[in-house]
């Protein structure tokens, strides 16, 4: 096992069956929330729309990921643009981000030519009729920057989708609205499908006239030509409504089909549906009963080889404990799944030893990419457990990069089910002791002569690295009269792999 350690950004990276191959945890700005929402690959370079924490709300970030080994390189915090609301695209050589101002919601930000030290930024106004943008997304189109979302309509019932976009000139030339459900609507994502057409959808809000009234979600697919003039449409029938929180991505095929997660107007059961002209042509079944997994895919693309590739997360039986785990999976063209993986990685030992409370596992992923030698990259967040001050349980969510085969396969015994977690810690059965614990200026470990211990983390309760110390010997000692008054969490590993955690209190 190979720990890198950065300075203001805890990194571990777990080697696993080749150098390709790679699981990353991240927390850049020892924030209590990041997560990766979108990412662009430009020319083998990696860069990610991160969700932060800005003081008491949620902010974005820019970082670029090494696509070689999961790291972040560098990364710049934009305070004034909402978390969950931007976007990242590619165009030549420039990177765009977009996004919204919090919490007034009244304008767009675009930023090009993003880089760690260099920043170009434009910002627009929308009209006064129109109020509380919630921008979800941007994407490059022809000479065109597309912005899509929600806003609320002044002395109106119904909230919009809507469609803006930025001509070459930098100019806010057109907006859009869509309203086709009766309560409100929102536009999560767009594509140019193999016409060249710009391939919209819109999630519709509604609810369904008296005697028997109910609140259903519908899917409404557009298409628009390059002038953004409404060429086509498909909006689900009535029946086909869902009422799960089903993501709403979608994936244009090059054979025309619209691939999209769904349901079948279940909170649980999920499914994925392919959409071809103006019907839907087949659809697969993610097992669902009592004893099964509950599903949810978030993202999807499309294969060099045509075939689907999609991520999201898993929970349930017959997966252990009660976590939430990172999940993805290949299909063919034509919705034959060909193989499923989970990937369970607790982390939380690496920090606080054995606690069974702390010992709960929560992550999953939300973007994917494949590179040119048919491996993937799967971006999210995991979540760590750590004790506060109070010694209180709390936890982050940080940023997951893993990088898998062609196969979807991070170890070498692959199959549905990859732990990494006995990768990660392997506890040792020797005797060994701190003493004085507690200490004020030094301590001392000790162990037997069968002992090879090879290096010594210590790290605070909010899991970040304090000190460090190579090749330690029996007896001698470690100074920590520098370090604040408080508990701290220390680990040894030996030349044979093994781990080794206690606590150790500084007066």
């Amino acid at each position: 096992m190979k720990i890198f350690l950065i300075l203001k950004c805890l990194i571990i990276c777990l080697p696993l069956c080749s150098l390709a191959q790679y699981s990353t945890v991240s927390d850049i700005y020892n924030r209590n929330q990041e997560i990766i929402w979108e990412w662009e690959l430009k020319e083998e370079r990696l860069f990610a729309s991160v969700g932060v924490i800005c003081d008491s709300f949620e902010c974005s970030a820019v970082s670029e990921i090494n696509v070689e080994t999961g790291d972040t390189l560098w990364s710049r915090m934009m305070p004034w643009m909402d978390a969950s609301g931007n976007g990242i695209a590619s165009k030549g050589d420039t990177i765009f981000l977009g996004g919204y101002n919090p919490p007034i919601r009244d304008r767009i930000y675009l930023h090009k030519s993003i880089g760690k030290d260099s920043i170009s930024t434009n910002i627009y106004s929308f009209p006064d009729s129109l109020n509380n943008i919630a921008m979800t997304g941007l994407f490059q189109y022809r000479d065109k920057t597309i912005y899509h979302g929600r806003i609320n309509k002044q002395n109106g019932t119904v909230d919009p989708a809507f469609i803006c976009s930025i001509n070459n000139s930098g100019e806010l030339d057109t907006i859009i609205q869509i309203a086709s459900g009766n309560n409100s609507n929102i536009i999560f994502r767009v594509q140019e499908d193999k016409e060249g057409y710009l391939t919209v959808l819109n999630e519709s809000f509604e609810n369904t006239p008296e005697p028997n009234s109910f609140f259903a979600r519908r899917k409404h697919f557009l298409k628009f030509d390059e002038n953004l003039k409404l060429v086509w449409e498909w909006r689900a029938s009535i029946d086909q409504r869902y009422q799960g929180q089903v993501p709403s991505r979608f994936l244009v095929m090059s054979n025309g089909k619209i691939v999209f997660p769904s349901d079948d107007n279940s909170s649980f059961r999920r499914e994925i549906w392919a959409l071809e002209d103006q019907e839907i042509v087949w659809k697969y079944n993610f097992p669902w009963d009592v004893n099964s997994a509950r599903y949810q895919v978030n993202h999807m693309i499309e294969a060099a080889n045509g075939d689907i590739v999609g991520c999201g997360t898993i929970n349930g039986p017959p997966l252990p404990d009660a976590g939430i785990y990172g999940y993805f999976f290949r299909m063919s063209p034509n919705g034959i799944m060909l193989w499923e993986r989970v990937v369970a990685e607790n982390r939380n030992n690496e920090f606080i030893g054995m606690n069974n409370y702390l010992g709960y596992n929560s992550g999953g992923f939300s973007e994917l990419v494949e590179l040119d030698d048919g491996s993937f990259i799967f971006g999210g967040n995991q979540e760590i457990w750590y004790y506060d001050e109070n010694n209180d349980a709390k936890s982050n969510d940080d940023i997951w990069i893993v990088r898998t085969d062609a196969e979807g396969c991070l170890l070498d015994e692959c199959g549905y089910l990859q732990d990494l977690t006995s990768r990660l810690y392997q506890p040792m059965a020797y005797d060994i002791s701190l003493c004085p614990n507690p200490t004020s200026d030094y301590f001392v470990i000790n162990y037997s002569k069968d002992i090879s211990l090879m290096e010594v983390f210590i790290y605070n309760l909010s899991g970040h690295l304090v000190f460090y110390l190579d090749g330690p010997v029996s007896g001698e000692e470690i100074f920590v009269n520098q370090l604040l008054t408080g508990m701290y969490i220390i680990k040894g590993t030996t030349k044979e792999g093994g781990v080794w955690t206690d606590k150790i209190f500084v007066n």
